[in-house]
């Protein structure tokens, strides 16, 4: 009982980070359609951390495969984590369960939310992943590539922050992909915002793309098979109502990094959750590389608000 009561107050609280980022979508930051595409040059920069996924198993070295319920209506299990062909297989399971109804795989970079058990951590730099996106991509489930950086808990994002580099919801029904942030817990103060990017229609043509973020002290630049696509300074953006605190810059703590794939009935565009559930899916990563570096002043491109 316990357990489901739980996933209620999840799913609730899910449903509240979704239109916190609808009801900021006025405050967040888009490159302007006219401005000249920027392309990551990664030349000067060093890799500090990559992961192939060769061989037959996952490496227990730099990932931990997490087994818990998830929000919503899903449970993370280690069944449907991967490595097969040169690849991490992410898995999207229909289960019997009238509450927990997928079963899904994830993989991070610290065990146990553990800070003392961290395996790869950075603050700053170039995070990028080359995946492709389930089949169904307007299922009502979503995959993710992100970062939890510093204290999450904390009002204040340069102390801590979730960073979500990558995920796929279509609640927008348009093919573009979301970078999102949140803050201050999960609780009745929790935050969040969302950068819109630039539309990326070849998220629906079935094949590896190269999603990234570079992080400094003065913005999130996200990037799309090496173009940019969207950026933020992350200042004054989130809710300022009822005691909560807007965001005041980028994290200057690091992170630790996280692949997942999950599903609830609030994720999707479609109704295909009870009406034509997809049975089995997966979000399929072929590499992860981290590097340390900097590029110039990303202020030399156009945004607006």
């Amino acid at each position: 009982m316990f357990l489901r009561i739980s996933i209620v107050c999840a799913f609730a609280l899910a449903i509240v980070a979704i239109n916190s980022l609808s009801s900021n979508a006025e405050q967040t930051k888009e490159v302007s359609k006219g401005s000249k595409i920027q392309k990551i040059d990664l030349s000067q920069f060093k890799l500090t951390f990559s992961d192939e996924f060769e061989g037959n198993k996952l490496d227990e070295t730099k990932w931990q495969a997490p087994e818990m319920p998830r929000q919503g209506s899903c449970s993370w299990s280690k069944s449907q984590v991967s490595v097969r062909n040169g690849a991490l297989h992410l898995g999207i399971k229909l289960t019997n369960d009238p509450v927990l109804r997928y079963e899904c795989g994830a993989v991070r970079t610290q065990r146990d939310y553990d800070p003392n058990q961290t395996m790869f951590k950075q603050c700053y730099g170039y995070f990028e992943a080359r995946a492709k996106l389930p089949k169904d991509i307007k299922a009502d489930y979503w995959s993710a590539f992100w970062l939890m950086c510093g204290k999450v808990s904390n009002a204040d994002t340069r102390e801590g922050l979730e960073v979500d580099i990558m995920e796929s919801f279509q609640h927008s029904n348009q093919p573009r992909y979301g970078m999102n942030f949140h803050w201050n817990g999960y609780g009745p103060l929790h935050n969040s915002t969302g950068v819109k990017l630039q539309p990326t229609p070849e998220l629906i043509d079935g094949k590896f793309h190269r999603y990234g973020l570079y992080w400094d002290d003065k913005f999130y630049v996200a990037y799309f098979d090496g173009r940019e696509v969207g950026r933020t300074d992350l200042i004054g953006l989130g809710s300022k109502e009822n005691g909560k605190t807007p965001s005041q810059g980028p994290c200057q703590k690091p992170g630790y990094v996280k692949l997942s794939s999950e599903a609830a009935a609030w994720a999707g565009a479609t109704d295909k959750w009870e009406t034509n559930p997809t049975v089995k899916d997966a979000f399929i990563i072929d590499y992860v590389r981290v590097y340390e570096g900097s590029l110039p002043d990303p202020t030399t491109a156009s945004e607006k608000k």
